[in-house]
């Protein structure tokens, strides 16, 4: 796909998540949450953060993907040089730097630093990867905006069950079995980046950069089979 193509593309999809109702929807969500959340004495900005990573990569790809498959505009485009590679990533792009901004001023408004944020927004970024990765994999196998919404439940799911076991670890789990699952490893990180950064990015960074690595792959491995469904 040519740099021009990819700059139209992205062009198109800035604009229309403008008039997108479920963006918005989903926008106007997390901000009910953000002000329920903020009514406690101390809010935690990393569950803050954490919701918002399920709520916007994660959901909205898979429901921006499968828009693209009912409309059936890929078989146009497809003429015209244009990758299935490529309209997932003009679909991540726009989601990628929402987040990103959403996750800085979640930092900025919980009483971190300026530069502190810009590392959560770099640390976020493998696990950013991860949810974007999962929602471009439910779209491929999924065939509308409904089944989306159906396959994406049960993962929440899963999410929310993680999350109520890392509540239940005690303070060294680390050390156990436990302490690799991928939350407890977010978590872990995040309270690292505060007041030792150089830690963080060395250890759990590359953990999920290593979780990004294997699910960017297995995303575009479905995409590639699945294409046939587009």
């Amino acid at each position: 796909m040519k740099l021009k193509q990819l700059k139209a593309l992205l062009y198109k999809e800035t604009a229309n998540l403008r008039y997108n109702g479920q963006f918005f929807v989903m926008i106007i969500l997390l901000l009910f949450f953000y002000a329920i959340l903020s009514l406690e004495p101390y809010p935690s900005w990393m569950f803050l953060v954490v919701l918002t990573l399920i709520m916007l990569p994660l959901q909205m790809q898979g429901l921006l993907l499968a828009e693209e498959k009912e409309q059936q505009t890929w078989r146009i485009l497809k003429e015209q040089g244009v990758y299935l590679y490529g309209i997932a990533l003009v679909k991540a792009m726009p989601l990628f730097v929402i987040t990103c901004v959403f996750v800085f001023f979640i930092s900025i408004f919980s009483g971190l630093g300026f530069v502190t944020s810009l590392f959560v927004c770099i640390f976020i970024t493998p696990a950013l990867l991860v949810m974007l990765s999962i929602g471009t994999i439910v779209a491929s196998y999924a065939t509308d905006k409904i089944e989306v919404g159906i396959w994406e439940g049960p993962i929440i799911i899963i999410f929310i069950a993680l999350e109520i076991m890392r509540e239940f670890l005690p303070r060294d789990a680390s050390f156990t079995p436990l302490g690799l699952l991928p939350n407890y490893q977010f978590y872990e990180g995040l309270t690292l980046i505060t007041h030792q950064p150089t830690e963080a990015f060395l250890s759990h960074f590359i953990y999920f950069l290593l979780w990004a690595a294997g699910f960017v792959f297995l995303a575009a491995y479905v995409l590639h089979k699945r294409k046939h469904t587009f």
